[in-house]
């Protein structure tokens, strides 16, 4: 792995300050299991794991690895929807020094052999035939374009009969298990790469980016858990996709798992059964992308039932709008709470559930204890006081690059371990931090930066406007103008293009940042990992505009 972002004075800061640890993250779940053997740590919509049956079934997977000849540092590759397989594998590996590598369960061929081969994964634990596709037959055939894959084990209840069941090796004792020394000669760095978090590729191929056991000690045991009251006895409900292992696995699987609590994960999406499983559960706090909760602020299961032990709702990978935040909180009786940062980079800031309102819905919190966090300009020099810039940052949070990738690592980290974001931010005078834009995002309109984030924040509060996205749209004489994509609240009039920008300018938004045309979608364009595909959007108005003889 590139070391290009890891700098040894700082390793060893962040251990004396107590941000790292000497234990594997292994080490940490075998003491909850110790501590409470009986208590629910996991479960899905077919399994509920004690911490001593989720222990036991663990050093069962990492045995079998073993025999097969994963050695420390090995990739896992597993595709999996959100259940209890993901944290299974992951913890597995982390006994044994190897490297879990997540994916999502609709990738096909393309991008899944495109991990395989990136990651030059050893072991691919897949699924059988799941919603009518057949994941065994696909990574049968890519075996035979992965030199390095050897081995493939299969999850769920359709495993052809020639196929190793993941089920057969977990559910039964070991026949032989590992001896203690071969543990001690496997059992990783907590410093070492563990698990591979895969950006979700909004314009090119998935990136795989790696984080070690401390860099995810640091995110979640310590900042995280400060940040939002994290306790052993916290329930969380997992409804963001787990299978990448970014925003719907860290935050409400393994933060949970490492400080004692339980996780319920939910595999299929649908805003009333969320909202129901929160109650039957009694729940705590849930992690949802903002698409979602604004889906599950409409609902009218969100109006009724006991939500009493429901205190907190977290939420990360784009901007929650402002009145979704505060319906949820008011219909919830629940502080929402925000993490900003990047699955190639880290996370600098989040909000705290005890900031005031208004900074909890507007902003993206504060600087997190031990991370540091500039505004850089196109030099690379700190912008002043007030003034926007690259959001640019490093601290014990971060990852290690990308994997098998030293040239696509040096663009995104500077040599003395800066992480460049490529987003725009403020920072407010109590030190909150603001996103207003992405550079790559930003409009440009004959000369002029339009913000797509200060659009969007403005006109998602018009009554008709459930979800919005502003992108680009060509125009020969300007380059670009600004495009507002919708999709309508139910049962509401098409949102025109006057009537939108009559709306916008009762705000005092300036005219030259206002949008010059609606277009009214069923749904935005989404990656797997629930941001918004704005070149896909782009694509759209522009083909539209074509056969309108305009473009």
């Amino acid at each position: 792995m590139p070391a290009r972002n890891v700098i040894p004075a700082l390793k060893a800061q962040y251990r004396r300050e107590g941000f790292w640890s000497d234990q594997t993250l292994f080490e940490l779940l075998a003491g909850h299991a110790r501590a409470t053997p009986e208590k629910l740590a996991v479960a899905d919509a077919s399994r509920r794991w004690s911490y001593e049956e989720l222990i036991a079934r663990v050093v069962r997977l990492s045995d079998y690895l073993l025999s097969i000849g994963v050695a420390r540092g090995d990739p896992v590759a597993l595709q999996s929807p959100s259940r209890a397989e993901i944290p299974l594998a992951h913890f597995a590996c982390n006994r044994i020094g190897a490297l879990l590598l997540p994916l999502h369960e609709a990738w096909r061929e393309v991008e899944v052999g495109h991990l395989l081969k990136v990651s030059q994964a050893k072991v691919f634990i897949t699924l059988g035939a799941y919603r009518d596709f057949d994941h065994y037959k696909m990574a049968k055939g890519l075996q035979q374009n992965t030199p390095t894959l050897k081995h493939i084990i299969v999850s769920g209840d359709a495993v052809p009969s020639q196929a190793t069941a993941l089920e057969a090796i977990i559910d039964a004792p070991a026949k032989k298990s590992a001896t203690p020394e071969e543990i001690r000669g496997n059992r990783p760095d907590p410093d070492d790469p563990g698990l591979v978090m895969v950006s979700s590729g909004t314009t090119a191929l998935p990136k795989a980016s790696v984080w070690s056991g401390n860099d995810l000690y640091a995110f979640l045991a310590v900042q995280y858990a400060q940040r939002i009251k994290l306790t052993k006895d916290d329930i969380a409900v997992q409804i963001a996709p787990a299978s990448m292992g970014s925003t719907g696995y860290v935050f409400p699987v393994l933060a949970p798992l490492l400080t004692g609590g339980t996780s319920i994960m939910i595999e299929r999406y649908d805003p009333d059964q969320a909202l129901e499983i929160i109650q039957r559960e009694k729940a705590t706090f849930a992690t949802a992308v903002p698409a979602q909760i604004v889906r599950m602020a409409d609902s009218p299961k969100a109006r009724s039932g006991d939500y009493s032990r429901f205190t907190r709702f977290n939420n990360a990978g784009a901007p929650l709008p402002y009145d979704a935040g505060l319906a949820i909180e008011q219909l919830l009786d629940c502080r929402t709470q925000v993490s900003y940062g990047s699955t190639d980079g880290g996370v600098p800031s989040m909000t705290s559930i005890d900031d005031p309102r208004e900074k909890r819905l507007r902003t993206v919190g504060r600087r997190l204890p031990g991370q540091e966090l500039k505004l850089f300009d196109n030099d690379y020099r700190e912008v002043p006081p007030g003034a926007a810039g690259e959001v640019s940052w490093r601290g014990p949070n971060k990852t290690r690059g990308y994997l098998n990738d030293p040239a696509r690592t040096a663009e995104a980290f500077r040599d003395d371990g800066w992480y460049l974001s490529g987003d725009l931010g403020v920072i407010d005078e109590d030190g909150y931090l603001r996103i207003v834009g992405r550079k790559k995002d930003m409009i440009l309109r004959g000369g002029h930066n339009i913000s797509p984030a200060l659009i969007e924040e403005m006109l998602g509060k018009h009554p008709k406007v459930q979800e919005i996205a502003v992108a680009a749209m060509p125009d020969r004489v300007l380059g670009e103008r600004a495009c507002a994509f919708v999709v309508l609240r139910p049962n509401v009039s098409p949102l025109m293009i006057a009537e939108a920008v009559d709306f916008l300018k009762a705000q005092k938004m300036t005219v030259l940042d206002l949008p010059e045309r609606v277009e009214i979608v069923e749904a935005l364009p989404m990656s797997a990992g629930g941001k918004v595909q704005k070149a896909e959007l782009t694509k759209l108005v522009t083909d539209r505009m074509k056969r309108e003889g305009k473009a």
